[in-house]
């Protein structure tokens, strides 16, 4: 019996601990003759309760008191306010509730509280230059923000009465005025609002980690004191709450139960350097780092849990962890648990015995190679490389062993793994790896199905980490050089949930590529493709997460073709013309080249194209250009072949006087061709061929990705992949020293045969020189005027999205300004165009006088110049600059044909008041030009600001 009494004395306790609304509905039998009430709501006390974006009043505690008004029938009107003015109308009676707020001594003398609804902890936002302040005594020198008549008030006043306070009327105030300045710290509670409009900036200034927890009380409601009976209603409608009902609600705003101060983290305890437990127990891994620095940036409390792998996983389907840290996406589906973010991509390499002499995976063929069964690139393997048996394990040491027994000649596994287990083994010596292929498998952090406000505070709180911060605790680590996962994320584009969503409706995006149109695109001997198209497909790969799947293609036109008839989705090297934007759509350009002219050295020196009146020029088939030509070259002859080499070989055959193309591809003839036979020259009269990338119309969504993606890759990339493919070197001819010995040997009849060898190795060496001229010729080219020889437009826009890169870690100023000559065209018509072009030479030299090395200018088009100003303090050095180009532009000309006079017209964009990239910039100052026009022309202009 006394057990019994025991038992019942116990669970008496339990009532008194927990709220009464924790017990379960049928104990409680709820009557009120309360029909409705009027519940107080503040517009910005988020996550708690605030006025959405749809003007709705949303949050934790509304949904707490819709769940009330469904448990007791009673009807309930919200009605927003200010802070301040909640608690009043409530104190004296207009208002029947307060929604929720923190309990004070000061707050009871005028309201009576509900029981409580959770603990609600209080924190100091510090700004993120304010350095070590590590408690609230040390604040003293500084201001802090508080909303007026709030709970910190009071418990600041009283606990640390030597802080400076200053009262705001709302939250969203406080916050703006921290964003000014006024204050260094802010009072607030779990989080600053996600509501307000500039909460990027606002947490970017006062993050999460630099918060100070100074107090916790309970969260309840409130109503007017002495009102019982209302009192008493609210808390027998609370009482009806089923606990997991609560529960429920508390997980959709945070995730976890409120009154859960840490979050538990399942890892897998066997996987180093990844996750692993030490010998003395404790958690240790480049995964379990990273997690630390997540919460040092989002500023929650974490607890690790380590087991195998299976039972990590159930740990969270159970409910006994939150977040299982990181899991191979290949095993997701089966795991049961939603991916919440992408913590890393791991890398796997071919690790080859010591005993072979490979250099390429393709050169295994015939052997067998041990691979994971749950390796998510194991199709991928199989189709690539059919002729390799490909042998699967499921775990590390079966893998060695297989190979310690000469089973496998080569296992491909992830590096860090891999190599932490030979070096525990002492066979780290016994092995080599393949610099390529890479693959790398993506490994999420899992959490709960339908848990998506969890799935925002991970978001949220990795979005926190300075990337610089994973690229250093990736580097203690690693051990595999020359690859970095979070290198390679820093490169990576944001994209919208929308294009997220995209792609994994989308996971491959094929692409049309010409077999034989080096240097852009091809097929090599073992027909992988190749070529400077290629490479920016590589680059977007990089940077988006898109795969390709290349079909291929034996002429330009079948390529076009192959994406207006929806057979592909993707080519890249078109040109932007408005007869293919009524199908397609364009990507910023990314590539920019002259087109040239190849033609026989008896037909002398071409430098337009109306130097080939009369005669043939052969074009490709589906270049835009051709239309181009017969617009405007009537009096030349067209032909129009299917390939480039069809056009090469009718010039041979004197069925064609020249063969046009763009650099890049003229430049690969140089590579096969004599230079004795065939000229060059870059045709000056016709414009840029101009490559983009184009989707259909229907493709919106991919379109935004690529141009994305083009937006971040830099000059220096570019740079290399001009490198790459404009190399026009010879390694021919024979050694004369090593001639010369033979010779000696051979004696007098053979003698004559190798002199003649060396006379023509002394032609070849010539003929390499000139090569060698000729490419760095066409590199300038490319980049450069080639009337002017200043910088082009390709190079310019290029100079300008470098300089915004400095001058936004700098805080400086630039300016660019828009030039466009008055007058330039009466001079072309009335003495021709060879005077213009003495006229722009001769301006460009000026212009160049005005501008610091530092400086760009640059020949934008016809007689339109830009030039790049960098390091501004101010908008009037820039205005200096322009009036000094007024003056030289006006002083007269001495030109073959006499004395000249032009003016020009000035529009100045400055960064960043006028716009934050290139096509801004650009766009801004054209306008301004036109502007100036036609207002009368020699003058400059300024944005209004």
């Amino acid at each position: 019996m006394k057990y019994v009494i025991g038992l019942l004395v116990w669970i008496g306790s339990l009532c008194w601990v927990f709220p009464a609304w924790s017990q379960a509905p049928s104990e409680q039998a709820f009557r009120s003759d309360i029909k409705s009430v009027t519940i107080a709501v503040n517009t910005s006390s988020y996550p708690y309760h605030f006025k959405n974006q749809q003007g709705q009043p949303d949050g934790l505690i509304i949904d707490y008191w819709r769940k009330w008004a469904e448990k007791t029938n009673i009807a309930i009107d919200f009605q927003f306010m200010e802070w301040s003015q909640t608690i009043d109308r409530v104190a004296n009676g207009e208002i029947d509730i307060h929604a929720g707020l923190a309990s004070s001594v000061k707050r009871s003398r005028y309201l009576d509280f509900t029981d409580k609804f959770f603990d609600s902890n209080s924190y100091i936002f510090l700004r993120a230059d304010l350095a070590n302040i590590n408690n609230l005594n040390q604040l003293s020198p500084y201001t802090v923000g508080v909303v007026k008549n709030s709970a910190h008030v009071e418990v600041l006043n009283k606990l640390w009465p030597n802080l400076t306070l200053r009262l705001y009327d709302s939250r969203y105030q406080l916050y703006q005025a921290a964003l000014d300045g006024e204050i260094m710290a802010i009072a607030g509670v779990d989080q600053l609002s996600k509501q307000f409009d500039k909460h990027s900036e606002l947490i970017s200034i006062f993050p999460a980690h630099k918060r100070i927890e100074y107090y916790k009380n309970a969260f309840v409601g409130a109503v007017k004191k002495g009102n019982t009976k209302l009192l008493n209603t609210i808390n027998q409608g609370f009482a009806l709450f089923d606990i997991d009902e609560r529960n429920v609600i508390e997980r959709k705003w945070f995730g976890v139960e409120k009154n859960r101060d840490v979050l538990k983290l399942a890892f897998s305890n066997n996987l180093p350097p990844y996750m692993a437990t030490s010998p003395t127990g404790k958690p240790q891994g480049m995964f379990i780092d990273i997690w630390r620095l997540w919460s040092k940036y989002s500023g929650e409390k974490i607890e690790f849990i380590g087991d195998e792998q299976s039972a990590a996983v159930d740990l969270v389907k159970n409910g006994l962890a939150d977040i299982h840290i990181a899991f191979p996406e290949n095993l997701l589906a089966p795991s049961g648990l939603t991916a919440a973010y992408e913590l890393y991509g791991v890398t796997s390499t071919v690790f080859v015995k010591s005993m072979f002499d490979f250099t390429r995976l393709e050169d295994m063929s015939g052997m067998r190679v041990a691979v994971f069964t749950t390796a998510p690139y194991l199709p991928k393997l199989r189709h690539t490389y059919p002729n390799i048996e490909f042998v699967l394990f499921t775990n590390h040491q079966d893998m060695i062993n297989a190979a310690e027994r000469n089973e496998v000649s080569g296992m491909i596994s992830s590096y860090e793994n891999m190599m932490a287990h030979l070096i525990r083994q002492h066979l780290q010596n016994s092995y080599y790896v393949l610099d390529e292929p890479l693959f790398t498998a993506k490994v999420f952090s899992l959490i709960s199905p339908f848990n998506d406000a969890l799935m925002t505070r991970i978001q949220e709180g990795f979005a926190l980490i300075p990337i610089e911060e994973l690229i250093r605790l990736e580097n203690v680590w690693s051990q595999q050089k020359g690859f970095s996962y979070f290198d390679q994320v820093s490169k990576k584009v944001k994209l919208t949930p929308q294009e997220q969503a995209w792609l994994l409706e989308h996971p491959i995006v094929k692409v049309g590529v010409e077999t034989d149109f080096a240097p852009f695109e091809r097929l090599t001997e073992t027909g992988q493709p190749e070529g400077i198209n290629i490479d920016f497909y590589r680059l977007l790969q990089e940077r988006t997460g898109l795969e390709f799947n290349f079909t291929y293609y034996k002429s330009w036109q079948d390529t076009f073709d192959s994406l207006v008839n929806g057979e592909v989705d993707l080519i890249a090297g078109i040109t932007e013309t408005p007869e293919r934007r009524k199908d397609l759509l364009f990507t910023e350009q990314y590539w920019d080249m002259p087109w040239v002219a190849l033609y026989p050295n008896r037909l002398g020196n071409k430098k337009t194209m109306n130097d080939f009146k009369g005669q043939r020029i052969a074009i490709t088939k589906g270049y835009y250009l051709t239309s181009y030509l017969r617009e405007n070259y009537t009096d030349i002859n067209i032909l129009v072949v299917d390939h480039p080499e069809e056009g090469y070989l009718a010039m041979q055959q004197n069925k064609a006087d020249a063969l046009l193309q763009p650099l890049a591809s003229a430049a690969e003839f140089y590579k096969r061709e004599t230079l004795s036979l065939i000229s060059m020259s870059v045709m000056e009269d016709l414009p840029l061929d101009n490559s983009s990338f184009a989707t259909r119309k229907n493709n919106e969504i991919l379109h935004a990705i690529v141009n994305k993606a083009l937006a971040t890759i830099t000059s220096t990339e570019k740079d290399d992949i001009y490198e790459r493919w404009f190399d026009i070197q010879i390694t021919t001819g024979l050694d004369k020293n090593y001639v010369v010995r033979v010779a000696s040997q051979i004696g007098g009849f053979v003698i004559i045969v190798i002199i003649i060898i060396i006379f023509w190795n002394r032609r070849l060496y010539v003929e390499i020189r000139r090569r060698e001229a000729l490419e760095k010729e066409m590199k300038h080219l490319a980049t450069h005027d080639s009337l002017t020889g200043l910088p082009n437009r390709n190079l310019l826009k290029d100079r300008i999205t470098q300089a915004i890169a400095i001058h936004q870690r700098q805080n400086k100023l630039m300016a660019v300004l828009f030039i466009d000559l008055d007058g330039f065209k009466n001079i072309n018509d009335t003495h021709g165009h060879d005077v213009g072009d003495e006229l722009l030479i001769t301006l460009g030299h000026r212009l160049s006088s005005c501008v610091r090395k530092s400086d760009t200018l640059a020949r934008f088009g016809g007689d339109e110049f830009v030039l790049l100003l960098t390091g501004l303090n101010s908008r009037d050095e820039a205005g200096f600059i322009a009036e000094k180009i007024l003056k030289i532009t006006q002083q007269p000309f001495n030109l073959s044909s006499g004395q000249s006079f032009v003016g020009c017209s000035i529009g100045i964009a400055m960064y960043p008041e006028d716009g934050t990239d290139e096509v801004e910039l650009l766009k801004i100052a054209d306008t301004l030009m036109y502007r100036v026009k036609a207002n009368g022309k020699n003058h400059y202009q300024f944005n209004t600001p």
